[in-house]
């Protein structure tokens, strides 16, 4: 019996951190274009640098490109 609204350990999350397990890029993931793959490099590097704004940046330019 799954509950969805209990939260789900993410396999990233810290020991006894709850997470939502959700890949929103999962799309731009498979895309086989450089520059998609250069935005989710930032992205990665926005995020581990704790740099909302610069995620947000790239957020807003893989939209343009149809990633959400």
């Amino acid at each position: 019996m799954t509950d969805s609204k209990k939260p789900v350990e993410a396999a990233t999350a810290a020991p006894g951190e709850k997470r939502a397990v959700s890949r929103p890029l999962a799309k731009a993931s498979e895309s086989g274009d450089p520059a998609v793959q250069k935005l989710l490099g930032d992205r990665q590097t926005a995020y581990m640098n704790g740099d909302a704004g610069a995620e947000a940046q790239v957020d807003a330019a893989l939209a343009e490109l149809g990633f959400e």
